[in-house]
């Protein structure tokens, strides 16, 4: 950042060290995952609202949307009961969903976001519902996304922890994450839906 500054008015010299910004914050963001994977960070658990997690969420990531020409529908339940959690740790939950759901979505697409109470055998749940018009799960790798350091990215583009942390996430609170899919070749309405439910307060 420093040389960065320094460095502003030389396109050749700016450009390079603006790889070696990239790489580095990739370089992080993969410590991160795997530090996600191997341990527990601390967190903090309370009352939070999923709605009001997902809008914040939304407003940082809306701008990465609006680039590739994905438009994003909103469906969110009124009057949700709140679910316990760490509020960071569930939105890296909706987070590494969204980012998954980019580049299938390649010239653009559409992004469902619905929430809504549910009732079942054991007890309310706040479920998540999170959809892309992509070009959906091959079958060969769906028993597989969950798996850790599985990815169909290319080398360098993904780590293939996001789903597996996204999934330990969501159980340590009590919840699960499942999904939905279907490819170009099983429906003209490709795509893929992944449900998270998390116990109601």
């Amino acid at each position: 950042d420093l040389l960065m500054e320094k460095f502003s008015e030389n396109p050749e010299s700016y450009d390079i060290l603006k790889t070696i910004q990239k790489q580095g914050n990739n370089a992080k963001r993969i410590v991160e995952n795997l530090l996600s994977f191997v341990r527990y960070k601390e967190h903090r658990e309370e009352d939070v609202d999923v709605n009001k997690n997902i809008e914040e969420l939304l407003a940082v990531k809306g701008n990465t949307l609006s680039l590739h020409n994905i438009s994003v529908v909103k469906d969110l339940g009124e009057s949700l009961p709140m679910v316990r959690g760490d509020p960071n740790e569930l939105q890296q939950v909706f987070f590494n969903i969204m980012n998954n759901a980019v580049p299938v979505m390649k010239g653009g697409g559409r992004l469902t976001i619905q929430t809504r109470s549910i009732n079942t055998e054991g007890g309310q749940n706040i479920e998540i519902r999170i959809s892309d018009t992509g070009s959906g799960i091959e079958p060969e790798h769906r028993a597989r996304i969950f798996d850790p350091l599985f990815t169909t990215k290319k080398v360098g583009e993904g780590t293939g922890l996001g789903l597996t942390v996204s999934y330990a996430i969501v159980k340590k609170y009590g919840g699960s994450l499942t999904f939905e899919t279907k490819t170009k070749e099983e429906s003209p309405d490709s795509g893929t839906t992944f449900m998270i439910t998390l116990p109601a307060i």
